[in-house]
């Protein structure tokens, strides 16, 4: 398995992954804000459910920004808000 698909996993297991806002942008796109871990990830979403757009402090998401997917706490940001 992917390590980030493991580590989101085990965070929304944990209890340390949540949803605080869903909100539809003006661009027509769902941006999904909230918590995972020590960070508060933000992902934003077409209406088919692609990632259009993702934020993260982590250093993963600095370094790589969605080139290799999302981090880890933006995928357990959308396991929440997909559940």
């Amino acid at each position: 398995d992917d390590p980030a698909e493991v580590a989101a996993r085990a965070l929304v297991a944990g209890g340390a992954a949540a949803v605080t806002t869903t909100r539809r942008e003006v661009d027509g796109s769902t941006r999904v804000s909230g918590r995972a871990g020590d960070q508060a990830p933000s992902v934003s979403l077409s209406d088919e459910g692609a990632v259009v757009s993702a934020a993260c402090g982590c250093f993963f998401a600095k370094q790589h920004g969605l080139k290799l997917g999302p981090c880890a706490h933006q995928r357990a940001l959308l396991l929440v808000h997909d559940a």
